[in-house]
Parts: C-alpha cells; structure tokens; sequence
C-alpha cells in the first residue's frame, strides 16, 4: 500500500462519524493478518449502565506472542464518549482479564454523537518484592487506555501521523509500534515545538509594528507591556477558545441553546472576518476577547457585533486588556495570514498560521491522568507547553521542565492520606483512607451500583444477600462520610513555586474525586462543577515569582472548571488565589512589611478582648475588611464592583504595609515600594498578609506543595544568599535554593501537623551539604514517604526525590518507592522505619530496604570500622599549566586514566607557579580514580569506578582522586577491591542511592565504603592478580574497550574472591551481578 491510499483510508474512517465498514478496512490493512470474527457476548451487568451492546471484530497475535483483540463497543445514548471514562476502561479491563488478552484496540461509539473515540487498552503488570528476598511476583493491575477522539468535529492529522506508516508497511505491527503510534509525549513534543514557533512569529510581527508605529509603541511602553507577554498572552487567548469551541459555546443561534454552537467557530469566524472589518485581529479577535466575552450581556448573551448569537461572559481576568491598554483605539494590525495561509510545511501540511496549526490538533478539556491518556492537546499538555515557554528567550532556547503526572498525582494523593490521617487523630486506619483516597474512581462506579442493587433488592422484599458487588469503601469512613466532607472542604494548600499550576491542578483533581465518594454516602447532590469552584475559590493559593507563570496557573485552573460545566459560568477571580511575588522574601532590605501580630491572635483572644471592652484597633478591623472583600472578590463579576473591590483591596493591603513601616520609621522606603507597586510587580510575597485567612484560622497550610526551583548560580544571586544567612539566620549548606525553599515552606508556611512535599534535587538523601537538612528536618520529623524519581525532567541533568514531611515529632513508617520512568509507573517496595533507612554517617538510603537486609548485615559484620581510606583530591590548575611539550614533569588529568591503566598524559609548564607544598604529596607510587563516578545504563543500572595504579608518581589535577591508605591495607589489593563488581554496587546503591549524574567520589564518600578486616597473606593472592591485569595492560596495543578473554577471567576471580571475603550466597552473588 503507498502514503497515498494510506491517507485517504485514515481520513475516509477517523474524519466522519464511526462507519463499520471503514473501521474494518482500516483493521484488515493495520493487522494485515488477523482472524475476523462476528460475535456480541453477553454484557455484565456491572456494566450496563454505560454500555448497551459490543462486538468482537477480531483476534490478532503479534510477532512477540502478544494477544490483542479488535472490539466495538456501543455505549448507552445517555453517555457521550467524553463521559464515564473510567467505566470504559474498566469494561475493557474486564474482557481482557477474562479472556486472557493482553491489549485490546477499541471502537468506542455513541448514537447521538457524530464523534468516536479510538482506543488501545493494555492491561499492566507489576513486579514487587516479597518477603525480605528479591522474588518477584506478577500482578495484573488497573489496565491504561490511550485514546484519539475522533470523527465529523475532529481532526484526523495525528491519527494520520501515527498510523500512515503502520499502514504502509507490510510488516504486521507488534504491540509495542501501536503503544507507539499513541504516543502522548510526541504529540505533547511536536505541539511545542509547532507552538514555540508560532509565538516567536507572533512576537517578531509585534516588534515590527513597534518600530513603525510610534502611538503603539507610546501605549505598550505607558502600559508596561512588553511584546514578549503581549504575544504569550494573545496565543493563550486563541488557545482557550479552541478548548470552549469544542463544548458549542460560541456562536449559538439566538433561539438555540448552549452547546449547540459550531464546534469550529475559530475558523468560520475567520472565514467570514470580511464581513466584520479588515483585519482579523484588530477588528475580529479584540472585539472577541474583550467586549463579546468580558461583558455580562445577561441570560441570553446576545452579541449583535456577530449576527446576533449568543456568547458567553466568562469574567475571571483572562480576556480584560493587558494592563488596560486602550485596544479600542489602538489599532494592532497582525496579518492576517499569520492566522492562516496556504504555505506548504515541510511535513507536506498546506498552512503554517496559528489556526492552521491548531486545527491539526485535537483539544480536550480533560486533564491527563495516569491510566487515562488521551492523544490530544489537554488542558495538562498546555501547562507543559506553557511552562517551557517561560524560559524560551530566543529561538535556540530549549525551555524549561514540568513534573511528570504520575509524580504529581502521587505526591497530591500521599499529602492529602496525611492530612486525614493527621486531623481525624489517628482513629481511623491509615489504610482505610489509603483505599479512599487511592482507589476513587473504582470506589464510585462500583459502590454506585451496589447500592443501588442493594435499594432494589430491599424494594423487591428479596431475602437473599447479594454479594456480586461488595463496597468498596471502608465502613470507617463511610461511618464518618460527614467528617471526612467537612475535612476536604476546608483543607488549605499552597504552591510557593506555581509555575504553570500542575500541583494546584492535581490537588484539586484528588479533593474533588474524594468528595463525590463521599456524596454517595451523605447523600449530597452538589455537583461536579460547584464541588471544583469550591475547591478552587477555597483551598488553593499559589506563587511564583513570574507574572507568566502565574497567568498561566490561572489559565489552567479556570480550564479544568470549563470541563464540568454544561452551561457557561462567570469564571472565578483568581488574583489572590495564585499571585506573583518573590515566595522567599517577605521583607524589604531587611525591614518588616506587615505586622503579624494582626493575624496571630486566635478567637480565645479576640473574645477576652471584648470581655476587656477593649475593642479591635484599626489595623485589625482593616483586616477583617481585607478578607471578607477578598471573600467577595472571588466571585465577583459584575465589571463595575469587581473593579472597585479590586482597589479596596489593594488600598487596604497598603494601607496596612504603611501603619507597619511607620511603626518602624521606615516611611522613607515607602517611595521605593511604591514603584513596585505601580509595576505591578512584587519582589516580596507577604504571606500572612496575603492569605491571612488561612493563617488567622489555622497558623498555617495543612499542605505545602510543589517542585521548588532549585540550583546554585541561576537562581540566587550573592546578595540574596548573604541577606538569607546573615539577615534571616538560615543556614542552608549546600547553597542550592531548593534547600531554602524547604527550610522557609515548612518554618513558616506550614501549620503544625501540616505536611511539606516538594520534589528536590537527589543529593538532599545522600549529600555531604545536605547533611544538615537531613538532621534537623528528615530525622527529627515525621517523614511521611520517599520517592526516587530518578531523572524526572528531560532537560535537567539531576536527578530528583520526593517526599512528604509532617510538622510533628514522630517515628512512623516511611512508604519508599521509585519512579519505573520507562513505564511510567510508581514502584512501592517497603514500609520502614526511619532507623532502617538512616546510616551511621547520617545519608537516607532507600535501597537498604529493597535489596535482601542480609547482604548489608552481612557486609557490615564482616567489616573492619577502625580501617579506613581517604581520598585527596588533585591540584585545582587551569590550562596555563598544561603543555604538550615534554618537560621534567608529567600531569594527568581524569581523562588521562582508565580501569586499570593510564592511557596518556600532559606535561607541566610553569612549574614555578605549582604549588609545590601539594603536588609534593603526589609524588608517590598510589592508586587513583577518575573523581567523577561514571553511570552505564546496560545491561542494567550500574555504576563504574574507574580506578588504575601510578607506579610513577605523576602529579594529578583535581578531577583525579588520589587515596591515603591504612598501613593495614596494601595499594594493589586496595586497586583490586574499588574495581570490583561488589565495591560498585555497594556504592551505586548504599552510598549514592542510584543516583546517575554528579557523583563525586571524594572522601565524604570514599570512607563509607567498608573495608573487610584481611590479612596481608589474603590480600597477597588479590595482588598477585592485579599484577598479572597490569602486566597485561602495560601491551602497547591494549584496548580498554576490547578487553582480553584472559583480563575477564582475572577480573571476575577478584569478584568472587571480594564476595568470599563477606560470604555472600551464590544466591546474593546473582544480586549483586544483576542489578
């Protein structure tokens, strides 16, 4: 088959309504080979609320033996495809543990709608450890759907990208090339780079009109708008519209109802902008955005700028002008070509404009979650788009990273376990809120039905118990349905790193999937959509000190509200819900901005106070003013009171910052605040001033969230580090900002009880410099869980670590994981006790509980603490002082020197600039290393020190590691042991806790390695053998990467031989050398 009749078939079946004929030919030429068959089992009943009839089309086995079948499904006319999809993949879930298949692609067709979704589901496996051995066992857990949502409203160009080849090929396809060709990630990558390249167009025409138009130019600049924000915030607009296009909200017909629009009102709209004025955005789009969509027009929302239809008012901020710039009478003429042409791209795609772009895609309002992937731009991906814009400075920028979703959804789950936990007083079982929070979704479909066949048994007189459908939700927490409500709904959470809203967005998620459990139970009948906006205008608060980053946060939270909606609603106020400000810095040079002593006072207080007849001071009763025009804000959308609150607003919090500084005589720095104030722009964050309803109610956040910026150069400059130690007596080693971001967020954010969870660099469980956050804050208190996420970020180097940390001095159980990232799942491997994962030298070492306990226990009998080896790290000389030439002095650099050998060297030259009072200790016979310890990825994860012997006594520089031996232990066997294969796990897995990037090896790390109490008879036969490997690589022409047969068999008796020394199991032994 060629590209051509593949594209005409892909097209003929995703881009029209679902037609069973086509859907076969599009099988019969994917599959190749398949067995066709023509069945309609039965239907469960669990089921057949959602699903009204299926078939099986056919039986297809790929190369690798894996079963997949091709299956119809009809869901009932009350579901669209867009509904109840944790109901259809369960039912597929369900047919593929029945019949034993491993994958199953499916047809999911409603009657009333004319699009469909196409969907692989793919039931998973897990390994677990059991017992204290390193068995596994296979579990089938929930199955994961990908879908592409397709049909007459969708377009087919993914579903053509992806599968165009699949067609082509003869080859018939394994199960692995479909998961491929569903691919979110490579949607999620092309959709960026598509996007990135739209912006900069955008921005480049924007700077053009500037440099003509001088009235423009005057405008942005009075309005301190810069074309970079102007061009994010346009793109952000169209983006959004073609998300509400998709629920048939705009250009409703006056006498049709909402949802009956045209789902492709962004480009009929262009198609006729002629009718409207000459230019699409200045006379189509600004109108659009800011009178059709920012007036409240009441019920009927008629807009007679576009004949009469109806749009929605949807208030909330994201369609008001940009600083108020006058776009009524400033005319910003974009071509109109730069939102659709017919140029040809080099994907062969005719039009490269912004609509052209994103008619390509499919967009969905529902947010990505870990089972349920759609291949579409969701509201998820757009936070990924946007948040790697935020760092896009120049078209060879890259961009920045975003915490993977299953990270997210973790991290969200486990601190939303300890607040119930914590605040029900340990009555209720972990474990049962665990399965609460844990398994939502499955708890209400399942526990739906059973009650509902538990009502008609009971209305039939039925005497039998049914016992198909047992619930699932513990009877601790149904006995307190109330309690847990009441807990959820005012949970307070905060994000002082919001970037673009992904924890706020999996906070909200997890609070309202809990909620509608229990609505089954206390019988409530708040909607999806009340139970969100609650939520929202209730629970979260968020920061960042970019202005982007927080519209964009803002953006996705009115986003995931969209998605509940049947109806157009005013979208909340979010201003100071997630605002911009420096999270770290809530004074000025040093000087206070806010008197908290405000806030401190607990209700106790206030009535003792009026019993006193001493009634409330000015300060306090604009306070209270404060927070209950906040209240009010949020919901506000009448433009005129919305307004006038919003300066009520920002005159009392000045007005309170003002008493402040002129209790303290400060009133000349009132100037200097003032230019900030009028810029907008907050190089402070006055936390208990701007969520002081949390703090006067509860002393803190119940949750502190997020993925905090982290580094040492980028991200604090000198002066900050200096204000931090010197001004506000933190400490923080290791001088990376993740670090003060920990220490502030749980010093002063958090209320007592309340959990802390942050993503942070991996050094924080094993580093020297960590070393005192680990002791004052991972021991002291109560650390909740630990997640390995391994390299998370795609663009980061690190590697990262989760966890959860309670403000409570407590001993509990640490639930350890790690992030599986090639199969995007969560591995939990151990419940433990802090002792068992803390060693003596105060590093958190997770693996010590993954790995059978008996090879650590072993090793550490076996070993002799009063021995010890310590490293000394070369000259720290530049390049002025290495020379090609020969001269009486050799230099080796890291570089220079291998496992077992050196390859080649440098010279010295200005030798009489050397210090010489160091170099002299190098001038020896010694073992050394390479200071960075190399990470290999196969056959598995393991690490390779490199380690070689200087019979010489070269001088080295400092990325060499030179070591000073205990006269007990002798150089060569000291050569013989760093390089073998247990030395190097021990290390990978015990010292560097797996890490993979910035392994130093100096002596914080050299001396944890243990060394076994030997004699010199014993260590004489290892000697004899690194002899003869040297021997062997003294040859001219050895090859360290083409090692001999003869070196292998030596190396691998100094293996057995060190493995011996700890009388280590041949079972133990496999460990060692498989993982």
């Amino acid at each position: 088959m060629n590209k051509t009749e593949a594209t005409t078939i892909i097209n003929k079946t995703f881009s029209s309504s679902f037609d069973e004929d086509s859907f076969n030919l599009f099988v019969s030429n994917l599959f190749k080979e398949y067995e066709p068959v023509e069945k309609r089992p039965f239907i469960k009943n669990a089921f057949t609320a959602y699903v009204s009839e299926y078939k099986i089309i056919g039986h297809y086995k790929d190369s690798e033996e894996k079963e997949i079948d091709i299956l119809k499904v009809h869901l009932n006319h009350v579901l669209s495809i867009e509904r109840a999809r944790t109901a259809q993949r369960n039912f597929v879930a369900d047919y593929l543990k029945t019949n034993g298949k491993n994958a199953a692609l499916v047809a999911f067709v409603s009657p009333k709608y004319d699009d469909w979704r196409l969907s692989l589901v793919r039931l998973e496996h897990s390994l677990e450890v059991v017992d204290e051995k390193l068995k596994t066992k296979e579990e089938i857990t929930p199955a994961k759907r990908w879908s592409f949502l397709v049909g007459k409203n969708e377009g087919s160009h993914t579903a053509q990208s992806r599968f165009t080849d699949l067609l082509v090929h003869n080859e018939r396809p394994t199960l692995t090339e479909l998961e491929l060709a569903f691919d979110i990630e490579k949607v999620t990558k092309e959709f960026f780079d598509k996007y990135t390249e739209l912006y900069f167009k955008l921005k480049e025409h924007l700077d053009e009109i500037l440099k003509k138009d001088e009235k423009i130019k005057s405008d942005f600049e009075s309005k301190e708008i810069s074309t970079v924000d102007f061009a994010k915030k346009t793109l952000g607009q169209i983006v959004f519209l073609y998300f509400l296009q998709k629920k048939g909200w705009f250009g409703v017909a006056a006498d049709k109802e909402w949802g009956e629009g045209p789902k492709k009102f962004i480009r009929l709209l262009f198609g006729r902008r002629g009718l409207y004025g000459k230019n699409f955005f200045n006379d189509v789009l600004e109108p659009l955005f800011y009178e059709a969509l920012a007036q409240d027009r009441g019920k009927e929302s008629i807009y007679p700028r576009l004949n009469n239809c109806r749009m929605p008012f949807l208030n909330g901020g994201l369609f008001e002008p940009m600083n108020g710039y006058q776009w009524e009478t400033t005319d910003v003429i974009i071509p109109d070509e730069l939102f659709s042409n017919t140029h040809k791209t080099k994907e062969g795609d005719i039009g490269d404009g912004i609509l052209d772009v994103f008619d390509r895609y499919n967009f969905t309002v529902n947010e990505n979650e870990p089972l349920e992937k759609e291949v579409a731009v969701d509201p998820e991906m757009l936070g990924k788009v946007f948040e790697n814009l935020l760092d896009i400075k120049d078209r060879k920028s890259k961009g920045a990273f975003y915490t993977p979703r299953e990270i997210v959804h973790y991290m969200c789950q486990q601190s939303l376990i300890n607040y119930l936990e914590t605040e029900t007083n340990g009555e209720v079982l972990k474990e049962d809120i665990e399965t609460f929070i844990n398994k939502g979704d499955f708890i209400i479909e399942n526990d739906k039905i059973a009650l509902e066949r538990e009502k008609n048994r009971k209305a039939k007189g039925a005497k039998y118990e049914d016992k198909t459908y047992a619930l699932l939700l513990p009877e601790s927490i149904r006995a307190q349905a109330d309690t847990f409500d009441k807990l959820l709904k005012e949970v307070k959470v905060a994000d002082p790193a919001v970037g673009s809203g992904a924890f706020p967005l999996g906070m909200i998620n997890e609070i309202v999937r809990a909620r509608k459990v229990l609505n089954i139970y206390n019988s409530s009948e708040i909607s999806d959509y009340d139970l969100k906006l609650h939520t929202i205008s209730n629970s979260i608060h968020g920061v960042d000190i970019d202005p982007g980053a927080v519209e964009i946060a803002k953006l996705r939270l009115w986003l995931a509200l969209v998605v509940e909606e049947k109806e157009p609603h005013p979208l909340p106020n979010l201003e100071h819900k997630i605002m911009q400000g420096n999270s770290l810095i809530s004074e000025y040079e040093g000087i206070k901005l806010f008197d908290e002593n405000i806030i401190e006072k607990r209700d106790s207080d206030e009535v003792m106070q009026n019993t006193l007849g001493l009634g409330k001071s000015g300060s306090e009763l604009k306070m209270e003013d404060l927070q209950n025009k906040i209240e009010l804000y949020v919901n506000e959308s009448q433009r005129s009171k919305k307004q006038k609150l919003k300066q009520d607003i920002d005159n009392l919090k000045w007005e309170l910052i003002e008493v402040t500084l002129e209790e303290q005589k400060k009133v000349d720095k009132l100037v200097e605040i003032k230019k900030f104030r009028r810029k907008n722009i907050r190089p402070f964050f006055i936390w208990r001033l701007e969520f002081s309803d949390v703090f006067k109610k509860k002393g803190g956040f119940d949750v502190v969230i997020g993925n905090p910026p982290y580094g040492f150069r980028d991200v604090l400059t000198k002066k900050e580090k200096e204000y931090f130690r010197k001004v506000e007596k933190i400490e923080f080693q290791s001088g990376d900002s993740a670090e003060l971001f920990c220490k502030k967020s749980f010093d002063t954010l958090l209320k007592d009880n309340g959990i802390l969870s942050f993503i942070i660099p991996k050094k924080c469980t094993y580093g020297d410099s960590w070393g005192g956050w680990r002791t004052n804050y991972f021991k002291k208190y109560d650390l909740h869980f630990v997640l390995d996420s391994g390299k998370a970020f795609d663009r980061v180097l690190l590697e990262q670590t989760a966890f959860g940390l309670a403000k409570k001095i407590q001993n509990a159980e640490v639930q350890l994981s790690f992030l599986d990232s090639k199969k995007d799942k969560i591995h939990h491997f151990s419940k433990s006790t802090k002792d068992s994962i803390f060693k003596e030298n105060n590093t958190l070492q997770i693996y010590l509980e993954y790995f059978p306990r008996s090879i650590f226990e072993k090793i550490q009998r076996k070993s002799e603490p009063n021995l010890f080896v310590s490293g000394d790290l070369g000259l720290g000389i530049g390049i002025d002082f290495f020379s090609d030439e020969e001269t009486p002095n050799k230099l080796l650099k890291g570089i220079d020197i291998d496992r077992w050998n050196i390859r080649g060297h440098r010279y010295l030259k200005n030798r009489e600039k050397l210090n010489w009072k160091k170099a002299q200790g190098f001038l020896r016979p010694k073992v050394i290393c390479q200071r960075l310890v190399a990470h290999i990825e196969n056959p598995s994860p393991h690490i390779r020190i490199n380690a070689c012997f200087d019979s010489e006594g070269i001088i080295i520089t400092n990325t060499i590691t030179a070591f000073k031996l205990n006269e007990m232990i002798e150089e060569k066997f000291w050569l013989a042991y760093l390089n073998s294969s247990l030395v190097n796990w021990y290390t990978y897995n015990f010292i560097y806790g797996r890490a993979i990037r910035g392994m130093d090896f100096y002596s914080f790390y050299i001396e944890q390695i243990p060394i076994p109490n030997i004699s010199h008879d014993h260590q004489s036969r290892f000697v004899e053998l690194v002899n003869q490997i040297l021997d062997i690589t003294k040859d001219n022409n050895y090859d360290s990467k083409n090692v001999t047969a003869q070196q292998k068999f030596l190396e691998k008796q100094i293996d057995e031989m060190v493995m011996d020394l700890y009388e280590l199991t041949q079972e133990e032994k496999e460990i060692v050398h498989k993982t």
